[in-house]
């Protein structure tokens, strides 16, 4: 190609690049961002005027909350579940594929069952050797807490909350391959019972009952649908399309 041409063409390809460039600014096309929003909840609303966060559909939401009072949040939709409280923040990430308006609600403490999955304690995944640690606090006495090993939902176990039984401060639980030992405790309030895996296979502790078939897990859901008078309506979220 000489000079003329190869001038030609490079003049060409630029004048393409700038006229998709302001295609795309005229049609509003733009990058994905990451998009913060710090929340609080008070006497069950969400300090927001109005109760809406709006984002943009591949965008990366951060959800700040904080709450005065003991409760669980759950984002409709995204399947987004988080506990709050007072005297701490929660941090929820994540990307806001699906379009549309989802609901953002409460449950108060009052409301939360120690039989939901991971509604009291989730532990993250623990390789061989790793711990867990959860503290036994008045919210639980009197409670059946069971718990299973989220990699192998046939290991289950539960701890029995006795607020009458004198403490320990400490109760040991180790997770092998096929069971729990012990497999059931009996606690008072205060003590923090500890499970390690002593397995070379990774583990997750979470308390709740085991994760149900997919027809279960639908008609967990229609239950849940049929009970939303237990919730709050805190807010919306808004994602609109790119």
């Amino acid at each position: 190609m000489n000079q003329q041409k190869q001038t030609k063409f490079i003049s060409i390809l630029l004048m393409a690049v700038a006229v998709s460039t302001m295609a795309m600014v005229a049609c509003g096309i733009s990058e994905p961002e990451d998009r913060l929003f710090e929340l609080s909840i008070e006497h069950g609303a969400l300090t927001l005027d109005p109760p809406v966060i709006k984002v943009d559909q591949g965008d990366t939401v951060t959800l700040s909350v904080a709450s005065d009072e003991r409760g669980s949040v759950h984002l409709h939709g995204y399947d987004e579940e988080f506990d709050v409280g007072p005297d701490e923040e929660t941090i929820v990430v994540f990307k806001a594929d699906a379009t549309g308006s989802f609901k953002l609600t409460l449950h108060g403490a009052d409301h939360m069952d120690e039989k939901d999955h991971g509604a009291i304690f989730k532990s993250g995944l623990l390789a061989k050797g790793e711990s867990f640690r959860f503290e036994l606090s008045e919210d639980h006495e009197g409670m059946v807490i069971p718990f299973h090993n989220h990699m192998n939902h046939e290991v289950k176990g539960s701890i029995m909350v006795d607020g009458d039984e004198a403490s320990k401060a400490i109760v040991s639980i180790n997770m092998g391959a096929d069971s729990f030992e012990p497999s059931v405790v009996s606690v008072g309030l205060g003590t923090t019972v500890v499970w390690t895996n002593v397995d070379d296979t990774q583990a997750m502790v979470i308390s709740g009952m085991m994760a149900a078939s997919s027809e279960g897990m639908a008609e967990m859901k229609d239950d849940h649908d049929e009970g939303e008078g237990d919730e709050i309506q805190l807010g919306s979220l808004e994602v609109h399309p790119r």
